[in-house]
């Protein structure tokens, strides 16, 4: 759903049901992830209902690109890790994927979601009688210390753009996606119209349908659809976005 949908939406509510819907602020989903691996390792220690809970775990995380079916947590590599962990039931490694899938849903830079890492077990030993929510909750503390610690980045979405517009405000079209880091694939033309097609970021499309619709005397007509996720070009580009997310 696009920004002119919404604004369709809104109007309609307005004048339909007479509910004084107010629209937001846009926001871009970025992600984050990191550049190098880390390791942290921490001992958990709770005490509920007068029984001790401690759990001691070690992980690494590392930049890996998500594969379908692939899991995000894994066991380490080593003799004596794998002597360590041979003692791990699947239950519990079942718990520590939960925390550290909790962990990922917010980064330590602006609390977007984690992509693109691997967690690896390297130690993990537990107290007697010590529940399951705390194996969870010391395996979230220990991920979120290691990514801390790591070099996180910014990721950006991407998105496939293709804008349709008579021939003669192709130049003023493609001189105002420069102004917005597109990436041209190609320019072709049917019946009369022109067809630029590239991609671009999403967070440079916010309001775009009215600086086409501005540009090309109302002429225009664009579709994007999501492509990937990309780094943010660089630290000043990176500052902006945070500034922004944050409000200052």
């Amino acid at each position: 759903m696009g920004e002119l949908h919404l604004e369709i939406i809104q109007e309609r509510l307005k004048t339909e049901f007479k509910v004084d819907a107010d629209l937001g602020k846009l926001m871009v989903a970025y992600k984050e992830t990191i550049t190098e691996p880390s390791l942290n390792r921490i001992t958990f220690e709770r005490k509920l209902a007068d029984q001790k809970h401690s759990v001691v775990i070690e992980v690494e995380v590392h930049p890996k690109k998500a594969e379908a079916g692939h899991p995000i947590v894994r066991k380490g590599q080593g003799k004596e890790v794998q002597e360590n962990l041979k003692m791990l039931t699947e239950r519990q490694l079942r718990c520590i994927t939960n925390g550290v899938e909790a962990s990922l849903r917010s980064g330590p830079k602006i609390s977007f979601q984690v992509i693109d890492v691997e967690v690896l077990i390297n130690f993990f030993q537990i107290g007697r009688g010590t529940s399951e929510t705390i194996i969870e909750a010391a395996a979230a503390t220990c991920v979120r210390g290691a990514l801390q610690n790591a070099a996180v980045c910014l990721l950006e979405p991407i998105v496939s753009l293709e804008v349709i517009v008579d021939e003669k405000f192709q130049h003023a079209v493609v001189d105002d996606l420069n102004r917005r880091r597109f990436v041209m694939d190609m320019i072709d033309m049917i019946h009369g119209n022109k067809i630029v097609t590239g991609t671009a970021p999403l967070s440079e499309l916010m309001g775009y349908s009215t600086a086409l619709r501005t540009v090309s005397s109302g002429l225009g007509t664009y579709s994007m659809q999501f492509k990937h996720y990309q780094k943010v070009v660089n630290s000043i580009e990176e500052d902006k976005i945070i500034q922004k997310v944050r409000g200052f």
